[in-house]
């Protein structure tokens, strides 16, 4: 097997061309592999995720802007027991730049998601070493200048080391103490992947306001279904909006006016893409995936052709190995293994991975 694939690469390298064309062609299924990422596959790295939710607010019954208010979020939080924990993070990653102190290495630039000190807890993600933000950590603005790691940036950036934990980083200028590395596989909960994690009350050393705005999620309570926390949301959402109302500045055919916001709650299942866009971004995936789809059946179909016209051409060389001895079967499993490493370097095209902060890695 060994003297068969390096047969194959050289086979190859030869012939660069046909195994670059043979590749790309192969990349066209990353567009299936996003479409599975976004729209079917759990979260990765929590406990129980079919359990997992979100809360969306309204406007007239309609999906609004994705975020809450804090104020709204702690209602929501304390008068919602259909649910077995409600926790809040920010839509946006935060770049900020981290340094070590004592270290020589310069700052680099990465990025951090802002979320309430029950995120870890209520999604049920473990520690990979220390530990993640629990009850014991304050929300108050200023009161818990700690930090998070994500297993990938800990791979990356610190080699795995354990001591980390305990020790002092400089995030924009401000000293966090590492708690804790979260359990590999996990990535956050939306399409966007933070290097760390920072509780909300330091959202103002980053320029945010102390109280941010917040997307809302949570977790069904045990022996709790979907539609009876739906209606208890919406008498929540119903009960905040009678309570505070908020005028808000709309835009009319007549121009700008003012008025009540008439804002409302909705739950829905978890979805790493925001309520409000999900229709909009579902709708264009499946456009998206019936083009792919066209376009990988001619691609199929192209490397089929290509590899028959290979084959043709290579008739002498098959020929000279039967004469000196080589069986069917032999030549058979050389063929698979050059078709194999070609797969290998198609789906490694089609692998994505950001180096700090980005996308959803899809491979």
């Amino acid at each position: 097997m060994g003297r068969d694939v390096g047969y194959a690469a050289r086979m190859l390298r030869r012939n660069p061309i046909f195994a670059l064309t043979a590749a790309l062609f192969g990349a066209n299924t990353t567009i299936f592999t996003v479409a599975n990422r976004l729209l079917f596959r759990v979260p990765a790295g929590v406990a129980h995720p079919d359990r997992l939710v979100d809360v969306a607010p309204t406007e007239n019954g309609q999906l609004a802007e994705p975020v809450i208010a804090y104020i709204t979020y702690r209602d929501i939080r304390q008068r919602a027991s259909t649910l077995d924990g409600v926790y809040g993070f920010q839509l946006d990653l935060q770049p900020m730049s981290m340094s070590e102190p004592g270290k020589s290495v310069g700052a680099e630039r990465i990025f951090g998601n802002i979320v309430t000190t029950n995120y870890f807890a209520v999604l049920g993600v473990p520690p990979a070493a220390g530990r993640l933000f629990d009850a014991g950590d304050s929300e108050e603005p200023g009161a818990s200048p700690i930090v998070v790691l994500s297993h990938r940036f800990w791979t990356r950036r610190f080699n795995r080391d354990p001591a980390i934990v305990g020790q002092t980083l400089r995030l924009t200028g401000h000293p966090f103490a590492v708690v804790g590395i979260a359990a590999e596989g996990f990535q956050g909960t939306s399409v966007l992947v933070p290097d760390i994690w920072v509780p909300s009350g330091m959202a103002a050393v980053f320029g945010e306001a102390d109280q941010p705005r917040l997307m809302v999620g949570g977790r069904l309570a045990p022996g709790m279904s979907l539609s009876q926390a739906a209606g208890e949301i919406d008498a929540i959402g119903r009960a905040l909006a009678q309570e505070n109302p908020r005028p808000r500045i709309r835009l009319t055919p007549d121009g700008v006016r003012r008025g009540n916001s008439g804002d409302g709650l909705r739950l829905v299942p978890w979805s790493p893409i925001p309520p409000i866009l999900r229709l909009p971004a579902t709708a264009f995936i499946a456009v998206l995936t019936m083009v792919v789809t066209l376009v990988l059946v001619i691609a199929c179909a192209n490397v089929a052709g290509v590899l028959l016209a290979r084959a043709m051409a290579r008739r002498r060389e098959i020929a000279v190995r039967l004469a000196i001895g080589a069986g069917r079967t032999r030549l058979i499993r050389q063929l698979i293994t050059e078709t194999m490493l070609l797969f290998v370097l198609g789906r490694r095209i089609s692998r994505d991975r950001p180096p700090s902060g980005g996308f959803l890695p899809i491979g």
